[in-house]
């Protein structure tokens, strides 16, 4: 159980890695791209800015876990049904464990 949980998470890991992501999400990554550009620029030219060394650090750290994280972000498809519901669906190969729950979902 648990060895399938992992492969399940990495697979899903890499499958959104993958996948396209939402506009939304991806005019966030250009912003905190941008971000993280301006802490690598020398601190000798950053001067006029109050942040300290220390703070700049953060922020770039900041910047790389949150594009990170915003890039695993994902669009699932839609299917209408025969009633005329509409449907999300994702291919359970490239994320397993969001398609189990979204079929945990669609039972309730």
């Amino acid at each position: 159980m648990k060895n399938t949980l992992i492969s399940f998470f990495l697979r899903e890991t890499f499958g959104r890695l993958m996948t396209k992501s939402p506009k939304y999400f991806r005019i966030w990554q250009m912003i905190l791209g941008a971000l993280f550009l301006i802490t690598l620029i020398p601190q000798d030219l950053l001067m006029s800015l109050p942040f300290s060394s220390g703070a700049l650090q953060v922020i770039r750290w900041v910047t790389i876990t949150s594009g990170l994280m915003l890039q695993l972000t994902t669009q699932s498809g839609l299917t209408v049904t025969d009633e005329g519901s509409v449907v999300k669906t994702t291919d359970a190969d490239k994320l397993p464990l969001t398609a189990q729950d979204e079929q945990k979902q669609a039972t309730k």
